[in-house]
């Protein structure tokens, strides 16, 4: 009941903010939100595994406060980022009539708070929360089944990660036993995915303490 008052509170502020900035600047939004979410997805990963590696045995064992960290990070990171360069892109509004500026922020309105919630629900599944056994539910109408099938899909494009990449090596290596020596690398090619963080989210409810070993 709380995650979704949270996911609705969040596809209300979002959609409004969205729909308070017109058209043009909404698709424009809207865009940086797909892509930046998009990032956030198929690279946090590695960039979890940077912060534990490089920051000692210790913390290695926050692996759940890390996963969830480093998703936001980059979400947050590549939006700034998205949008600064957007913006020296498009430096003049354009105008629409007031039939269409109605009609289509409403529904840029709509998508952006869509795609906000899919990925906002998406990364509670690695949040550092209890196991109830939603985890366990694969059916598309959830909204992170929507956003797991939209990265595994557009991440076989341009945001999948080269094998040329030195980011965290055991990474890497996990992948090469997976998939092999393969040029691209997809997100979740396996559907592995939720089952993994199902089975960390079971065994951080066992632990005293808010940490998961690997």
């Amino acid at each position: 009941m709380l995650e979704t008052l949270i996911l609705l509170v969040a596809f209300l502020l979002v959609g409004g903010l969205i729909w308070l900035v017109g058209l043009w600047s909404g698709f424009i939004s809207l865009v940086n939100l797909l892509l930046a979410a998009l990032v956030a997805t198929a690279f946090f990963e590695p960039v979890a595994d940077q912060i534990e590696y490089s920051s000692g045995k210790n913390s290695m064992q926050f692996t759940y406060l890390c996963d969830f960290v480093a998703i936001w990070l980059v979400f947050v990171a590549a939006a700034v980022l998205i949008r600064i360069l957007t913006d020296s892109f498009s430096s003049v509004r354009l105008r629409f009539d007031p039939v269409t500026e109605m009609i289509g922020r409403s529904v840029v309105a709509v998508l952006a708070g869509g795609i906000f919630v899919c990925f906002a629900h998406f990364t509670m599944l690695v949040a550092p929360l209890p196991f109830t056994g939603a985890e366990t539910n694969m059916q598309i109408t959830q909204p992170r089944q929507v956003w797991i099938a939209l990265t595994r899909g557009l991440s076989n494009g341009s945001l999948a990660e080269s094998r040329d990449s030195k980011m965290a090596q055991p990474y890497r290596d996990e992948h090469n036993r997976i998939q092999g020596d393969s040029l691209l690398r997809p997100f979740d090619p396996l559907y592995t995915f939720q089952a993994k963080y199902q089975q960390r989210r079971q065994r951080f409810a066992q632990q005293e303490l808010a940490r998961v070993n690997r």
